[in-house]
Order: C-alpha cells, then sequence, then structure tokens
C-alpha cells in the first residue's frame, strides 16, 4: 500500500467521458500533474500512510466535483512495536488491524482533480496509540474515513465503490433535485465476528451509505451522511461478499433513471476454498439507496475447477 496519488491527465480523460467528448476533441494537458488525494495522512509513518484500491467518480452536473474512496489506514495505530518485531506485522490481533476501527477512506475535490479535502469526522480511532504500549484499545476521536459505521455498530472494511446519480424528492429523481453521492463498502461489525443484524448472519456484508450535494461545507458536516445500509439486507452465513462496486443511472432519458446497482461476488460456501461456488451478483435500489433487491446474474463457478471469477464493475 502507498500514498495515494492520481494523475491529472488520467483525471481529465475521465471527465472528458463522463462530459460525453472524447479526450481528442479537447486540448491535452501539456504534462501530467500527481495531485495527492490522501491528504490527512501522515508521510513516513506506517500504516497509516497506505492506501489502495482507489475508486473515483465524477457529478455528471459538475464536472470539476470528483469523489474517491480507497483502502485507507489513516486511523490505526503507528505500526506496533511489539507485533512487527515477534510476528512481523503492524497490529494486534494479527490480521485484523485495529479491532473496530475503519479503513474506508472518502477524499472530494473541488477543482477538477488539482486540490482535494478528506474530511475529519467523529468514530472509532488508534491513530494515538503508542506504538510501544500494547494492547492498543481504539476510542471515539477524529477519523479521516467514511463516518458513521462505528454509531452503527459497524466497521467500514475495504473495497470503496463511489458514485453519483440524481438525488430523489418524494420518491422522484431529477438532477433539479441535486446529485447524491453513493459510497459502498465491506463492512464488518466492532469485532469482526458475525454481525446478526436483522438478516445478516455473515462475518462480513456490503453496505451503502449517502451524501446529497456535496460542497466544501457539507462535507465537513457529518449529519450530512446517511447511516450505512446493507446490501442485500438479508445475507445467509455461509455467503462470503467480496469486490462490489456501485453505479447510479445518470441518464434522464434512461426508463430507469436514479436506479443504484452494485455488483458483488459471493463465495458461497463453508468450504474454506475448497471447490466452492462463486456467485455473481447485482444488487439494485429504486429508492436512493435505501433498499436493495439482489439477484444472482450468471451461473455460479467453483473455483477450483474453473478459476475464480472474482470482482465486478457496472
Amino acid at each position: 500500500m502507498r500514498r495515494l496519488l492520481v494523475s491529472m491527465a488520467s483525471i481529465l480523460a475521465l471527465i472528458g467521458m463522463f462530459a460525453g467528448g472524447t479526450t481528442s476533441a479537447s486540448p491535452a494537458p501539456k504534462q501530467a500533474i500527481d495531485a495527492l488525494v490522501s491528504e490527512a495522512s501522515p508521510t513516513g509513518q506506517h500504516p497509516q500512510n497506505a492506501q489502495n484500491e482507489p475508486a473515483l467518480a465524477v457529478d455528471p452536473t459538475r464536472s470539476n466535483v470528483l469523489a474517491a474512496g480507497a483502502n485507507d489506514l489513516v486511523d490505526m495505530q503507528p505500526c506496533s512495536q511489539q507485533a512487527s518485531t515477534t510476528a512481523g506485522a503492524c497490529s494486534f490481533p494479527l490480521g485484523t488491524f485495529n479491532l473496530g476501527v475503519g479503513i474506508t477512506g472518502v477524499y472530494f475535490s473541488f477543482d477538477s482533480g488539482h486540490t482535494w479535502i478528506q474530511p475529519e469526522y467523529q468514530g472509532l480511532t488508534a491513530a494515538d496509540c503508542d506504538p510501544t504500549v500494547e494492547p492498543c484499545t481504539p476510542h471515539p476521536g477524529p477519523i479521516h474515513t467514511v463516518p458513521n459505521y462505528y454509531e452503527n455498530g459497524l466497521r467500514s472494511r475495504s473495497d470503496p465503490g463511489v458514485a453519483f446519480g440524481p438525488a430523489p424528492v418524494n420518491g422522484t429523481f431529477s438532477w433539479d433535485n441535486g446529485s447524491r453521492l453513493y459510497v459502498s463498502t465491506l463492512a464488518t461489525n466492532l469485532t469482526d465476528t458475525i454481525i446478526k443484524h436483522g438478516g445478516v448472519n455473515s462475518t462480513f456484508a456490503i453496505t451503502v451509505s449517502h451524501i446529497d450535494d456535496v460542497t466544501e461545507e457539507r462535507i465537513q458536516d457529518q449529519a450530512n451522511w446517511s447511516k450505512p445500509y446493507f446490501v442485500p439486507a438479508h445475507v445467509a452465513s455461509s455467503a462470503g461478499l467480496d469486490k462490489e462496486q456501485v453505479w447510479a443511472d445518470n441518464a434522464s432519458s434512461s426508463p430507469f433513471f436514479g436506479n443504484v446497482y452494485l455488483c458483488y461476488s459471493d463465495f458461497h460456501s463453508f468450504s474454506h476454498g475448497n471447490s466452492f461456488p462463486l456467485k455473481p451478483m447485482v444488487a439494485t435500489s429504486t429508492d436512493g439507496g435505501l433498499t436493495w433487491k439482489a439477484h444472482q446474474v450468471a451461473p455460479p463457478h467453483a473455483n477450483r475447477t474453473h478459476g475464480a471469477y472474482d470482482a465486478c464493475t457496472v
């Protein structure tokens, strides 16, 4: 993992695609410029300066407004001296980072990607734990990851997705209502055990939260963010959800305008990787991300027989 940088040339090309044009129709930039996205990340301090698996979205109604997500360890304990010297790791329990601390970062740009903001919210943090003291006990405090997970007994747990769509008002989608940013992520509970929330009976879930009409002022207020919603609302104990991505139908001419789609893989078995079926899934929301209905969209594959078909896009 490394600090998250984006190339301005890549962003300009992406904006051109969202605007319906081609990159050849616009003047090429004289040179690519790297912009630091994870600007709350400290320099020279691991693992807090580590990010990977970035995602990027452009607001179709305001092409200068960008949102990004990434796995971000900014709120973790500085690398534990004991864990690093005795186990070649950075935190205890091994393989969990700091239990309960979220790792899904969210970032915003309002100048077409030249500069970025990584907002500060409140949640569960281990960032101020002493690396020479064990155990590190996370506590409520400032965080720089997607908010409102700790307050709902959850932890944002990686594989972020971001997408802009029209905001709904009284059940109707229109760009006149403004835009809604959807942020998807895997999630666990605060102890990485079976979630047991409603119909979710697995250790991992997929969640989507949202914020409307992002501005430099609105993104600073945690109250403008929704709670995380489960996708789907019912998850079997044998399910293993992974590699989700989210997209919203942003074409006002579409009969499905405003619908939100989330694809993911369901490793559906207790076989611990021994020929278990991988189910390609797509969930749909027609009410702005509040409720979801999941569908299996292709026959399952047994990974030992056919290879693993993990990850997706919409």
